[in-house]
């Protein structure tokens, strides 16, 4: 539940308080940001993509009736500027062969698969995710979009059902059952990927059902056969019983980070576009809790 804290800054927001207004840049532009990188794996379609949804967030503030609601209304505004950009690209985001370097050549090698131990709730397993966290991206990059979106915005922006239900315009049931889908869609494919890079050297059944030919990458299919066999192969149970939880490693990999200069250059654009003079002096000026993460809201 938002704090009357929090609603009150939205309020104050939505009547033209630029100090409030920029507390909530502020607190919700990383947040925002991780998801739309993640979302279309490139960092220059990500600043994009930003920009034009803290413009509309700002402009439509005035017009949101519950201030309670500002969290998942902004992360709605993100998710469709998202996916308007890719359709209107015309393209699937780029996986599997580019979705660590941030894809379409940006140059971001690994800024989607470093895990961030300072994230886990447990110190203990910070031993483990390192290893774990390439195998994570790469099962949560594979997901379809909507999948992959629900379960961002669970896991790592701390949206529960009905909050993610109408940030992605479904019903609260549909949203849900995508959520329950998309986490054990992760942990079948992490599974699986596990499986094909550890498990092949360890079972003999295994390697000779996957074959050579695969060249480490998880198709459907050779997934679907991995996780038949796996089922019935306690050798094979034995080697996924030392991998983490995958929505514990999802959920710990370090935010994507964009550039301190764009970030307040973006605040500028927003401030000018609703006709507000505090400029980019004003992020400086938000309180010292705004940095606490969207995740609290």
């Amino acid at each position: 539940m938002m704090e009357t804290a929090q609603t009150d800054v939205i309020s104050r927001a939505a009547s033209g308080d630029a100090g409030a207004m920029a507390e909530l840049y502020t607190q919700y532009f990383d947040g925002v940001y991780d998801f739309l990188a993640r979302m279309l794996r490139n960092q220059q379609d990500a600043e994009d993509a930003a920009q034009d949804t803290f413009v509309k967030a700002f402009r439509g503030l005035p017009g949101l009736e519950q201030p309670e609601r500002f969290k998942s209304w902004l992360f709605s505004i993100a998710h469709n500027t998202a996916m308007t950009q890719l359709r209107r690209k015309g393209r699937e985001v780029p996986f599997p062969d580019d979705s660590r370097g941030g894809g379409d050549g940006d140059g971001g090698s690994g800024i989607f698969d470093v895990a961030d131990a300072d994230r886990l709730t447990q110190p203990e397993q910070a031993l483990g995710i390192a290893a774990t966290a390439q195998l994570v991206w790469e099962a949560a990059a594979g997901l379809e979009e909507r999948q992959y979106a629900v379960l961002d915005l669970n896991v790592r922006q701390g949206l529960e059902s009905p909050e993610i239900a109408e940030a992605i315009g479904v019903t609260r049931n549909h949203a849900a059952v995508l959520l329950n889908r998309a986490k054990a869609s992760l942990r079948s494919s992490t599974s699986a990927l596990f499986l094909l890079r550890e498990g092949s050297g360890r079972c003999e059944q295994l390697r000779h059902e996957v074959g050579a030919s695969h060249g480490g990458t998880l198709t459907p299919d050779l997934a679907a056969a991995i996780g038949r066999h796996s089922r019935s192969c306690i050798t094979c149970q034995s080697t996924q019983a030392g991998l983490m939880t995958p929505e514990v490693v999802f959920g710990a990999l370090a935010p994507v980070v964009a550039a301190g200069a764009f970030k307040a250059g973006v605040w500028a654009t927003v401030a000018g576009g609703i006709g507000l003079a505090a400029g980019t002096g004003a992020i400086a000026g938000a309180g010292a809790g705004a940095a606490a993460g969207a995740a609290a809201g």
